[in-house]
């Protein structure tokens, strides 16, 4: 390895072209970093002729090629680095152009000296950087001088350039447009690492301190991956026909480290609780896959995980993903009270599905199962508390070949009734807990749909309907003709049992605003019209009262323990 302090005009000289390996990450660098630097190179613009600035690291490693060709290196790390450097070249060179009359040959001596190859023989050794094969169009548009989107990164940072030039120096005058170009090839320092073909970049990789955007686990995960397979034809053919597909299915989540999460829940399904760092998911995931790992072995690990990403597509995205309409309702549900934490379990269950060693329908049958128990706990008000080692033990001991349904009720069971609540302190709990709360209400709202369906018993109303609420029979807000209804406790009433199970039902927008605070009797009228099954039991009342309110309230929680069974 050889180590040594540079300038991008030497790294740049004679033939020679960086290739970016292409399982590297694509150019993802944002206005964050092209500020950062393009502050570092005014600096250094506006300072004596001596002073120079480090700007990080460059990690080189020798790749075969044609005798007569151009020297050609894998660029195993600073590709961000090096691909903003040339956006920034690119953006004084276009400048250059437009005002041909101010700087003579300057556009043409930075494309020849740091842009292309002028005298390469192969048309694939014109460029002195050539980016992965997505981001290959942007970049080579950029180079020719032609027009790039600005949708694309590459094309953002060489506007954000462009942009930046039209500004002044510290003393209000135009930038000189040659003296911004010798600071950025001769005074940007940069520290270069040549490793010798034989060397094993990824442990250079792993050790550098990154000065740009920090890997995730994910990105960890593929470098170290892709550099131990040593055969290129193998690195290839993995990439494009395993780790691709499953990278792009993964990366399409929004705001969420999906591809990073993937790999955290799969350390899960052994039945372990790794913390959601980033190095601790790193250092699994390499000790499974063996430090001395040949390619058939890497590749055999890496067919694996993108079989568990398919598993954990289908719980984490089910209405793309999903293969087994029963399943993927009930995984739906989960989702709705916030069971992610058993995301690992049903991935492991999924893998069992895909080889037939479980039935969709028994799978189904145990995320009902899994949904009992959150509703359940939610009824008695507890958290998800000891939820992640339970399913952790889960992924380990339930008998996913052989006994798959009972094996996870039995564990389900041994929980005691705080793990998954009996009948009796479901039904007390849910009857008289506060269920109308304003951060829960898709809860309250699915065990009210779900009651509705279970007595519908004629035709059902569409629960898909947006114009159906949430309604309290007795208001939120007590008038005169409710506080004399109600009685001299009627505050207490009112306090103790509005926002209960009892007291809430489902009705049209347009009905529920007609309904307002009106008495009950006028009321009920309108509920009774509504078709919802559950206001069928309000038809034979005159008053409203504590008692007909906890007396409904338990009728309701009797039935929402027949149905989440335990």
């Amino acid at each position: 390895m050889e180590v040594r302090q540079a300038k991008l005009q030497n790294l740049l000289a004679g033939v020679v072209q960086y290739r970016v390996p292409l399982f590297q990450r694509t150019y993802n660098w944002e206005r964050t970093q092209w500020a950062q630097l393009w502050d570092d190179v005014l600096a250094l613009y506006g300072a004596g002729e001596s002073r120079t600035h480090f700007v990080g690291s460059v990690v080189t490693q020798p790749m075969p090629g044609a005798a007569g060709g151009a020297a050609k290196y894998a660029l195993i790390d600073g590709q961000q680095r090096m691909t903003t450097l040339m956006a920034l070249l690119c953006a004084i060179r276009d400048r250059a152009r437009r005002e041909s009359d101010s700087w003579g040959n300057l556009p043409d001596a930075i494309q020849k000296m740091y842009l292309i190859n002028e005298f390469a023989d192969d048309p694939g050794e014109i460029n002195k950087l050539a980016p992965t094969a997505r981001d290959a169009a942007p970049f080579r548009a950029m180079i020719d001088g032609e027009a790039t989107s600005g949708e694309t990164r590459i094309g953002a940072a060489r506007r954000y350039f462009s942009d930046a030039l039209n500004k002044s120096d510290a003393n209000g005058n135009p930038l000189d447009l040659r003296k911004l170009a010798n600071c950025v090839a001769a005074r940007l320092d940069i520290v270069s690492i040549t490793l010798n073909p034989n060397d094993n970049p990824n442990r250079i990789f792993e050790s550098l301190n990154y000065t740009g955007l920090p890997l995730n686990a994910f990105d960890l995960i593929r470098n170290y991956v892709f550099m131990n397979i040593r055969d290129p034809y193998k690195q290839d053919a993995a990439y494009e026909n395993h780790w691709f597909p499953m990278q792009e299915k993964l990366a399409r989540a929004k705001n969420v480290d999906r591809p990073t999460m993937f790999f955290w829940r799969y350390l899960m399904m052994d039945g372990s609780l790794p913390k959601r760092e980033r190095g601790e998911i790193f250092e699994r995931i390499k000790r499974e896959i063996g430090g001395d790992a040949d390619d058939e072995s890497i590749i055999k690990a890496l067919r694996r995980f993108e079989k568990f990403s398919g598993c954990y597509l289908q719980v984490v995205d089910s209405s793309r993903y999903g293969k087994h309409k029963g399943v993927t309702r009930q995984i739906n549900r989960l989702r709705q009270w916030g069971l992610d934490i058993s995301y690992s379990f049903l991935m492991k269950a999924l893998s069992y599905v895909e080889s037939d060693h479980i039935a969709p329908s028994n799978l189904e049958n145990v995320a009902q199962m899994l949904e009992s128990l959150a509703v359940r706990r939610h009824a008695l008000g507890y958290n998800q508390t000891g939820l992640r080692a339970l399913f952790a033990r889960m992924c380990a001991n339930v008998d996913f070949e052989n006994d798959f349904v009972e094996s996870s009720r039995r564990h389900l069971l041994r929980q005691g009734w705080r793990g998954w609540p009996n009948d009796d302190a479901f039904i007390r709990g849910l009857a008289g807990r506060r269920l109308y709360v304003p951060s829960r209400l898709a809860r309250t709202r699915l065990i009210l749909d779900t009651l509705e369906l279970k007595m519908t018993t004629e035709e059902a109303v569409d629960m898909s309907n947006e114009k159906i609420t949430i309604e309290h029979i007795m208001p939120q807000k007590l008038t005169r003709e409710w506080r004399n209804a109600l009685g001299p406790d009627a505050d207490e009433i009112h306090a103790r049992w509005l926002h209960t199970l009892g007291n809430l039902t489902l009705a049209l927008n347009a009905r529920n605003s007609k309904m307002s605070d009106k008495p009950f009797l006028e009321k009920k009228t309108v509920l009774e019209k509504s078709n919802f099954a559950l206001n069928s039991s309000l038809k034979d009342l005159d008053e409203w009262n504590a008692e007909t309110i906890e007396r409904r309230g338990r009728k309701l929680a009797e039935l929402a323990a027949k149905h989440w069974t335990r």
